[in-house]
């Protein structure tokens, strides 16, 4: 629910850093569609996008996004209880060596997961063709470069998360320990 509810920023966020021209001296932009402009504000932006899709327009690529959030966090919980548990059955002690090694099984299945329906948002967000359907998109993605093209970008994105993920998960255990809970089973 939360991404659906934040799919307006998402889309001001991936817009603006679609745009690809360079900025001169004076602070506008030199080249690309909006050549002679100044770089649009968050302000600018959001009425651009009402003025000329409705309302409805920042609600471009809701569904991939929440999809991604699904996905994302469904990797990061399985990932990290899932192993973390196996990890225990097998005999493993629990602490910050076992909560480090699910860490990494986490964001690699976040990663793993998410990173085709975040392509894919990213894309159908920023698309200026007559793309109104994600389905497009998708078709696109996949005759430019098979399956594997919606892992495009992956490894940057494990990079990314990996340590934002450990350091919640070894964080969040440590602080359940230090408040008198045990760490989670």
């Amino acid at each position: 629910m939360a991404y659906s509810i934040t799919t307006p920023f998402h889309l001001l966020k991936t817009c603006l850093q679609a745009e690809r021209a360079l900025i001169g001296p004076d602070g506008r932009y030199c080249s690309g569609r909006r050549s002679g402009n100044f770089p649009s504000s968050i302000l600018c932006e959001t009425r651009r996008i009402i003025s000329t899709k409705g309302i409805m327009g920042l609600y471009k690529g809701c569904l991939p996004l929440t999809i991604r959030g699904s996905l994302f966090t469904g990797g990061q919980m399985f990932g990290y209880d899932g192993f973390k548990s196996r990890c225990k059955e097998t005999g493993m002690k629990d602490g910050p060596q076992l909560q480090i090694y699910s860490s990494l099984v986490s964001a690699m299945l976040c990663t793993v997961m998410s990173t085709p329906a975040d392509f894919v948002m990213s894309k159908y967000m920023i698309s200026k063709r007559n793309e109104q359907r994600m389905s497009s998109v998708m078709i696109r993605i996949y005759k430019s470069g098979g399956a594997l093209a919606f892992w495009r970008g992956s490894s940057v994105n494990f990079v990314r998360i990996t340590p934002v993920i450990m350091t919640f998960s070894i964080v969040y255990e440590q602080m359940r320990l230090f408040f008198g809970f045990t760490y989670l089973s």
